[in-house]
């Protein structure tokens, strides 16, 4: 029988624009995307504004003093976009020393036109770039991260939400994690290539409704530093190409404020006893209700896309965000996705 899983705890809050570090040509960029956005074709004209930075980093990205500035020139760029395009602001990258805003607006603007809208933005130039892009080709294969960078993303919520009820990371505690597959043979092998590095198999479960088979396995982890990403980048490397999605991971909060309640409520005080364990909170944190995949997005290489899959109910671990179809990132999570550089769009 599958182990049973702790309560979650939900965030309190998720922003919509998410970050995430990346490579372009061998360069280091920022990107920003919206994963909440899906390709509507009633905003068919992509619209790209670069704007340079006047005091870049020596790595090409905004630095600490320019931040707010280039903040105030985003927000009066959106502004007047959305206000003469109907245009939604889906996401900018910082790279090379310019930032570049993407949009995707109504009608069939021409840059000239766009610049005017534009106007003064006082001591910035901005070089603005126009296309026809019904599907949101360049949301789906520019912006939005693979499935590497996407994890990296629900990491971070998971981490802040542990950090937020005092928990250090530094304690081990058994990391739950599920994984779906289209077919049982896909889940047994890649239970067998997990067992290889030290996971446990709960179980697989069909999930009839959805046609799939969710394999449920765990392992004890601390999470400090960069451990999340390695240990997803590990599963990652073994499910993909099994046509695996993974749906996350939950593990429960250690010491900090959750402890000092459960004690509390028990009427305990603190011991001090030599090498003791700490004793683990009941309940378990959660990554946000992950994005839903652009409407028109492929699967990615050699991948069919899989429908949606709620966890099963003795397994917590938050709906998976498909991420489409993007070149496979470096093996080792410390490394930013690596993207190729953004085709331009015609002037």
């Amino acid at each position: 029988m599958p182990r049973a899983r702790t309560p979650a705890i939900a965030p309190r809050t998720r922003p919509a624009l998410t970050f995430y570090p990346a490579e372009v040509d061998g360069a280091p960029a920022a990107f920003v995307v919206d994963l909440e956005q899906e390709p509507r074709k009633t905003l068919g004209a992509r619209i790209v504004v670069a704007v340079p930075m006047r005091d870049p980093t020596e790595d090409g990205l905004r630095s600490e003093d320019e931040m707010g500035t280039l903040d105030r020139v985003q927000e009066v760029i959106t502004g007047r976009l959305e206000e003469a395009y109907g245009a939604e602001l889906v996401g900018f990258y910082d790279l090379n020393g310019a930032t570049t805003l993407v949009f995707y607006g109504s009608g069939k603007p021409i840059p000239v036109a766009v610049a005017k809208t534009i106007g003064d933005i006082g001591p910035y130039a901005i070089d603005v770039h126009v296309a026809q892009d019904p599907e949101w080709r360049f949301y789906i294969d520019v912006l939005f991260p693979d499935a590497y960078a996407l994890q990296g993303i629900w990491n971070r919520a998971l981490i802040d939400e542990l950090e937020s009820h005092g928990d250090t990371l530094i304690e081990p505690r058994v990391v739950d994690h599920l994984v779906t597959f289209p077919t049982k043979a896909g889940a047994d092998k890649a239970s067998k290539k997990l067992k290889a590095q030290h996971f446990t198999i709960d179980g697989v479960e069909p999930d009839e409704e959805e046609g799939r088979f969710a394999l449920m396995f765990h392992r004890s982890e601390t999470l400090e530093d960069d451990k999340p990403n390695h240990f997803s980048a590990e599963i990652l490397d073994i499910i993909l190409p099994l046509d695996g999605e993974y749906d996350g991971w939950g593990a429960p909060a250690v010491g900090g404020d959750q402890e000092e309640e459960e004690e509390e409520a028990s009427g305990l005080k603190p011991q001090a006893s030599g090498g003791g364990k700490k004793k683990a909170a009941p309940a378990k944190a959660k990554a946000p209700a992950k994005a839903k995949a652009p409407a028109k997005a492929k699967a990615p290489a050699k991948k069919k896309a899989p429908a949606k899959k709620k966890a099963p109910a003795k397994a917590k671990a938050p709906a998976k965000a498909k991420a489409p179809a993007k070149a496979k990132a470096p093996a080792k999570a410390k490394a930013p996705a690596k993207k190729k550089a953004p085709a331009k769009a015609k002037k």
